[in-house]
């Protein structure tokens, strides 16, 4: 079956027909896809009988009738179904959740930070004993200086009182 798209005169406009068209690749999964979740027989039975509903295959009728619910329950079963549905496909960050480190991690993160700088304090107190030993007049000489007065110039100050 062969639909033409604007008149007759536009033969190279036809449009095939949805019964025409030739499926390539593997066919959609329906609501049976449901079956290869993870979960209870019992809730998978429920979201295929709910999926079946949306695509038309099924009535709400027949669906409460094998499911054994009141039609008031089965839309409520619906409506729970959807919003946890919502839940999972909400726009979230991209990649993989920042990482959160612990109580413990992080205690551990500032122990070795003073770990480091203990190990730097006593390699800086092992170098200056190094020096102390090497080098003992370099730090007698600075205890040992002594400060000259100064003679000559008076100071301004002492010049008028005299």
């Amino acid at each position: 079956m062969v639909r033409t798209g604007g008149g007759a005169d536009h033969a190279a406009c036809q449009i095939p027909a949805k019964e025409d068209f030739i499926m390539r690749g593997r066919r959609p999964a329906g609501p049976e896809f449901v079956q290869h979740l993870s979960g209870s027989p019992l809730s998978k039975n429920r979201a295929q009988m709910i999926l079946e509903t949306m695509n038309g295959s099924c009535t709400i009728t027949e669906a409460c009738q094998l499911l054994d619910l009141s039609p008031a329950r089965f839309f409520q079963l619906r409506a729970d179904y959807h919003c946890g549905g919502l839940d999972r496909i909400e726009l979230q960050a991209a990649g993989r959740p920042a990482h959160l480190p612990s109580p413990l991690e992080e205690q551990n993160q500032q122990l070795r930070q003073r770990v480091a700088e203990l190990e730097a304090a006593l390699k800086i107190s092992q170098v200056r004993e190094e020096l102390a030993l090497v080098l003992p007049q370099v730090g007698q000489a600075s205890a040992e200086k002594k400060t000259r007065r100064r003679t000559g110039k008076k100071s301004p100050s002492s010049a008028k009182n005299t």
